[in-house]
Order: C-alpha cells, then sequence, then structure tokens
C-alpha cells in the first residue's frame, strides 16, 4: 500500500480494492485541492504582514497591486529553490529561518526583560492550571461575541488539511526513532516552543502597552492585525535593524512553507517506482523546510539533511542504534517486496 497517498488511511474502512480505485483517486485529487486552499490561507496571512513591513522601510503604501507582487515573488523564489534542489536551494532556506528565527527571538528575549518575562511565565502557567477547565469549555453565551465558536472553525479546518503532510515530514526526519519517542518528543516539543513564543512575544506586547508606548487594541480597530504586528516590532530597539530582520524572516519562511506544499503533492503524483528512483538519484526521501510556524521542525528537519544514515546512526545510543538497525532491514525487505 503506498502510504503517501491520503486514501492509503481508508483501507480499513473501505478496503485495499477501492482505496486504490476510483474512490481512492477522488479522495487524493479531493486533499489536494484543500491543500491548495489551506496554502492560500497561509498566504493570505503572511502577505498583509510582508507589505506592512516594506510600507515601514520603504514607504510603498499598501496596494493589491504590492500584495500581487509580492506572492509572485514568492513563487519565482520557490521555482528557484526547487531548480537549485534540496541540498543547495530548500535547505539554505531552511537553514537561513531556523537560525534566524532564534535570533530573534533571543533579540526580544534581551531587550524586553528576561526578569519580567521569567515572571510573568511563571504567573500564566498558574493562571492557566487555574482556568484550563473554564476555558475548555467556554462559548460565550452571554455577550454572544461569536469568536469561540468562529476561531475553532477556522482553525481546525486550516489545520487539519496540513494534518497528513505534518506527519509524514515528522516521521521521515524521525527515521530510526519508536513510535513512543515520537509521540513523547512531539508533546514535548510542541508545547515548549508554543510556551517559549507566547512568552516571549506576549511579555513584549504586555511591556509595550504597560509602559503606553502601544496602544495595541487601538490599532487593531484602525489599521488591522498585521499594522499591529509591525507596530509591536518596531518599537523594540534598533527598530530599522529589527524590521529588516523581521522582514526577512517573513518572506523567507513563506517561500519554505511553498516549497513544503508543493513536495507533498508531486509525492503524491508519483509511483512508487519513480519515487524509489527519485530517492536513490538524489537522496530526496526528506522533506525540508516545512511552513514557518514551528522552528523545532526546521531544526530537525536540518539535522536529518545534513547527517548521512551512517553518520546518523554513530551518533544514537547503543538501544536506538539496535533499533535503527531493525528498521533499516525492515524497510530493505519491504523495498525488495514492492520490486
Amino acid at each position: 500500500m503506498d502510504v503517501i497517498r491520503p486514501s492509503s488511511t481508508l483501507v480499513p474502512l473501505v478496503g485495499e480494492k477501492h482505496a486504490k480505485g476510483l474512490f481512492g483517486t477522488i479522495v487524493d485529487n479531493f486533499y489536494l485541492v484543500a491543500l491548495i486552499f489551506a496554502m492560500g490561507t497561509s498566504l493570505g496571512l503572511a502577505t498583509p504582514l510582508v507589505t506592512e513591513c516594506m510600507q515601514y522601510l520603504f514607504g510603498i503604501p499598501h496596494t493589491l497591486e504590492l500584495d500581487a507582487i509580492i506572492i509572485t515573488c514568492w513563487i519565482i523564489l520557490n521555482a528557484i529553490c526547487v531548480a537549485c534542489g534540496l541540498q543547495k536551494g530548500v535547505r539554505i532556506a531552511s537553514d537561513v529561518r531556523s537560525y534566524l528565527s532564534f535570533l530573534m527571538l533571543g533579540w526580544v528575549f534581551i531587550v524586553s526583560g528576561a526578569s519580567f518575562i521569567m515572571n510573568y511565565f511563571t504567573d500564566s502557567v498558574g493562571t492557566l492550571l487555574m482556568y484550563l477547565p473554564r476555558m475548555l469549555f467556554y462559548t460565550d453565551p452571554i455577550g454572544k461575541s461569536g469568536f469561540p465558536q468562529s476561531w475553532t472553525v477556522f482553525y481546525w479546518a486550516w489545520w487539519v488539511i496540513y494534518a497528513i503532510q505534518m506527519s509524514i515530514f515528522l516521521a521521515r526526519i524521525s527515521r530510526g526513532r519508536t513510535v513512543r519517542e515520537l509521540c513523547f518528543g512531539m508533546v514535548l516539543g510542541l508545547t515548549a516552543s508554543t510556551w517559549i513564543l507566547w512568552t516571549v512575544l506576549g511579555s513584549n506586547t504586555l511591556l509595550l502597552m504597560d509602559k503606553n508606548i502601544l496602544n495595541i487594541p487601538q490599532l487593531i480597530d484602525q489599521h488591522g492585525v498585521a499594522r499591529a504586528i509591525i507596530e509591536t516590532w518596531a518599537a523594540l530597539p534598533l527598530s530599522t535593524a529589527t524590521m529588516w530582520g523581521f522582514f526577512i524572516l517573513c518572506f523567507i519562511a513563506t517561500v519554505t512553507l511553498i516549497n513544503a506544499c508543493f513536495l507533498y503533492p508531486g509525492d503524491v503524483n508519483l509511483s512508487r517506482s519513480a519515487r524509489r528512483r527519485r530517492t536513490a538519484a538524489t537522496g530526496a526521501d526528506r522533506l525540508v523546510g516545512t511552513g514557518g510556524h514551528y522552528w523545532h521542525c526546521s531544526v530537525g528537519a536540518r539535522r536529518a539533511e545534513t547527517n548521512s544514515n551512517r553518520h546518523y546512526r554513530r551518533r544514537l545510543p547503543a538501544v536506538l542504534r539496535q533499533h535503527y538497525g531493525d528498521a533499516l532491514l525492515y524497510q530493505r525487505r519491504q523495498n525488495a517486496l514492492e520490486r
């Protein structure tokens, strides 16, 4: 069974015959169309940030034509990255995004006040533990703002499209690990990265509001969310250099997002034999540069991309080396059976 295709998950429900037939083809094509719409949503959220950065840095007004130019530039850069290959094109973009992400986060942590951020983090964890049951069942029946309902539908409908693609990506960069290790690492990694991100950036925003430097709600009402985000970054020391870093980060992160989204449809449309030939020729059995929302994934992809299987095996503990060898032997047997 071709596990790359979404229809392979329906084998227990409809049987292998229907999953490989017309019904499976419809499911695969429907998922590819949904993936395009999900990527369009990501572009729709990223484009205003980049155009607002350009307005701040160059004084160019935010227009529909500028949005179209930015999207065209992303498509051209994505084509260049693909033409250069995974090792030269996608890998370089992924590395730049990873290092720049940590640099920007560290800069905000230093200039915003490390002591306040740590205190705020401790207080926020206590608040979360206290009000988590209330937030889980919050529906705003009195105020009737509709935010809990609309945000839940939007967020889940958007990110559920990336579930299959992200699962395959995580499995590939975790080659040689057990399912338990993968799940344990994902829970801790996602939780830690989310807490760090929201603690640092959220604390900086609260400090700016507490010092009456910015009025975030007023900025959102008058100019939108994108402008409020730009003003938050522009309020940091060395604002010009900070804005340049944020501009480059947003631009490159979107390029890697587009690249990752187009790599998966390519894998779906290729046959198993064609994928094996491509893997043997280019070593492209790894997805690199997934969308720039999760920095820990980019680090894992970079490590998986820059280390050969033999060198990676030497870095593992003895127990994992044995498991890695068993998994590699099993994979070779499966490839032999498929041939």
